[in-house]
């Protein structure tokens, strides 16, 4: 592949900037994430400094000259030879960004009105920043990372250098930025007490993901489905939780869609619902089948006895899915019937743990996430059996279903194949034993977020 004339990082490439303190230390580097491969290139700061002046409008030679004028110019065969790199592992594209290429026409029709439908659970957060550690990017507008600078311009020096703390969130944009991050925690997080509470130094000003998380929203023609990822330890210390001793997913006040913060992502769901390989059906369909299916969960959810078994014999009976009088009678699936799932899974895991040993610091609470992941994954697959449920475990399994039906998310895929994932997922979180990172449910579903690039 030859590098472009004009280079710019391309839209699928997260840079982030990644701060270690080790033996009293202080050291940084770029990693820049292909969203496609999820393979990742690291790079000094420096020479990142000159990738961002690569902003499409400057060919090999005008680059030369900005990078000399900044002080970060070395030698032009070290340029060269930066290009060619990011060139050859497809990050680069060529000339200013085509600002037709991303938007999707808006539905006309006035959605002001629509009502929110919010799943009944109460959050209460633990205040120890699981969910400020785990993931590899966390995203603010420029309104918001303006605000978190001036808020706490201490913080890595950042009101008086914007980029000690922020890079782009994605390719060159300048309307999104990624927060640097410190031993893998956003820079904002502050160092944990005595009793192991981190506090958010923005909290006030935090951006909206922030203030949303682990909110999904889903509008489905009929109403924004409010629901939630189980991808947090406060979601599992919440199941069940009274509602006076937590918060609900979004304020009270709010009722209709045009309540909603201005820019809040809500996702529209498709008009086709793919069930299996062979069959889809409308949406309307699928609202119908959805409601009674709910429904069940509801007044027969504690009959479940196994929600992995039960999400295997949806996947089996997923085109009938909603339109029996009950719940189907489920049988534990047998090892052979997920192996190839479980291999794929096992595979992902150890390779997204071996990247987090190459350069991410042993206080990194992802690289922890992951390896745990990833010895359940081949502990699994050694035994060849499939764990049953463990008591204390299994209300929070049943949630995390209901969760993900409430909310539509297993019909962005395949209906059949989300589920036999998602009880895949549930049969590697039981053979995880420590529990000193949170539920073992909810720290495998945040890392296979990362790992299907769902980040």
């Amino acid at each position: 592949m030859s590098t472009p004339l004009r280079p710019r990082l391309a839209p699928w490439v997260r840079p982030r900037l990644h701060h270690f303190r080790e033996s009293g230390s202080h050291a940084s580097h770029v990693v820049l994430h292909d969203a496609r491969t999820h393979e990742s290139v690291h790079l000094e700061t420096r020479l990142f400094s000159i990738v961002a002046l690569a902003d499409g409008t400057r060919d090999f030679d005008a680059l030369t000259l900005a990078a000399e004028r900044d002080g970060l110019l070395q030698r032009r065969s070290e340029l060269r030879a930066l290009l060619d790199q990011l060139s050859a592992r497809g990050l680069l594209v060529d000339g200013i960004a085509n600002p037709g290429e991303s938007p999707v026409p808006p539905d006309p029709a006035d959605q002001s009105q629509r009502p929110l439908d919010v799943l009944p659970i109460h959050l209460a957060c633990d205040g120890r920043g699981g969910c400020c550690r785990q993931y590899p990017s966390i995203a603010f507008s420029d309104a918001e990372a303006t605000r978190a600078r001036v808020h706490a311009p201490a913080v890595l020096d950042g009101l008086a250098d914007r980029r000690r703390v922020f890079l782009p969130l994605s390719g060159n944009t300048r309307e999104a930025h990624g927060v640097a991050f410190v031993d893998g925690a956003c820079a904002y997080l502050a160092d944990a007490d005595a009793e192991g509470a981190r506090a958010c130094v923005i909290h006030p000003v935090r951006p909206l993901g922030c203030q949303l998380y682990p909110a999904t929203l889903v509008d489905d023609g009929e109403a924004i489905r409010v629901s939630v990822k189980v991808e947090c330890d406060c979601v599992a210390r919440s199941v069940g939780l009274p509602p006076e001793k937590g918060e609900p997913l979004v304020a009270r006040e709010v009722k209709h869609r045009g309540d909603l913060p201005a820019g809040l992502d809500v996702v529209t769901l498709p008009a086709r619902i793919t069930l299996d390989e062979t069959t889809e059906i409308s949406r309307a369909e699928w609202l119908l089948r959805r409601a009674r299916l709910l429904d069940l969960l509801v007044t027969d959810g504690a009959r479940i006895d196994d929600v992995a078994a039960m999400a295997c014999t949806f996947a089996d009976a997923v085109r009938s899915l909603g339109t029996r009088p009950q719940l189907p009678k489920s049988a534990a699936p047998s090892f052979a019937s997920l192996e190839s799932s479980i291999n794929a899974l096992a595979a992902r895991t150890q390779a997204m743990s071996e990247a987090a040993i190459a350069w991410r610091s042993p206080r990194d609470r992802a690289r922890r996430l992951r390896l745990l992941c990833a010895e359940a994954a081949a502990r699994l697959l050694g035994t060849k059996k499939l764990p049953p449920p463990r008591d204390h475990q299994r209300a929070l399994e049943v949630f995390h279903l209901r969760a993900a039906l409430y909310g539509h998310q297993l019909v962005f895929g395949t209906l059949a194949t989300e589920l036999r994932a998602l009880a895949v997922r549930v049969y590697v979180a039981r053979m995880i034993d420590d529990e000193s990172e949170g539920a073992p449910l909810t720290l495998v579903e945040a890392t296979m977020r990362i790992a299907d690039g769902r980040d």
